[in-house]
């Protein structure tokens, strides 16, 4: 594996998905992880012009690369019916040779993950960009890529063999980068 797209919260936005799909394109990741609340915009968000939850998830099913996703707290049984990739409650996965922890940010998401050897912490919720190291392990979010806050772009994340790095979604530009090797 040489490269991973990390994304959360399209919340059924067809031009954000649009942009992930370009940005994938770009990349070509060899794994598209996706951090939850795929299709649901939330009752918080409002109904966005561009909200097409149907057309979402078609484009969803066909980006042409290997996906791993875990549920997030606007996701449903509903959605998992129209999006081909299996939705997890939450999962640990390696890569590049680190534990990583996959949540969606929510206390719930966390229930029943055995975090004891995990390196790595990834999840979205808090449509905020983070990607910090604390005592224990490392912390990453990809921010959203519908509807980011804090007065953030709309960004995903894209991680390697050497670094892990946040990028706008817009035009891939880096907004933050981390040698891997400071986060483990």
């Amino acid at each position: 594996m040489e490269k991973v797209l990390v994304f959360s919260d399209l919340h059924g936005r067809v031009h954000a998905m649009e942009k992930l799909a370009k940005r994938c394109k770009a990349e070509k990741p060899d794994l598209v992880i996706g951090l939850g609340d795929y299709l649901y915009n939330g009752p918080r968000n409002g109904v966005p012009d561009d909200y097409e939850p149907m057309t979402v998830a078609n484009m969803i099913n066909f980006l042409p690369y290997p996906k791993v996703f875990v549920k997030g707290n606007c996701d449903s049984r509903v959605d998992q019916a129209v999006i081909a990739t299996p939705i997890e409650e939450n999962k640990i996965i390696e890569l590049f040779g680190i534990k990583v922890g996959l949540y969606h940010g929510d206390v719930p998401s966390m229930e029943g993950l055995d975090l004891s050897e995990v390196r790595l912490y990834m999840f979205g919720h808090s449509h905020v960009y983070l990607l910090e190291k604390c005592d224990f392990a490392s912390f990453l979010n990809p921010g959203s890529v519908a509807f980011p806050k804090g007065g953030n772009e709309g960004t995903y994340c894209l991680i390697d063999k050497d670094k892990a790095e946040i990028r706008g979604i817009d035009d891939g530009k880096v907004i933050l980068s981390k040698p891997l090797s400071e986060l483990i």
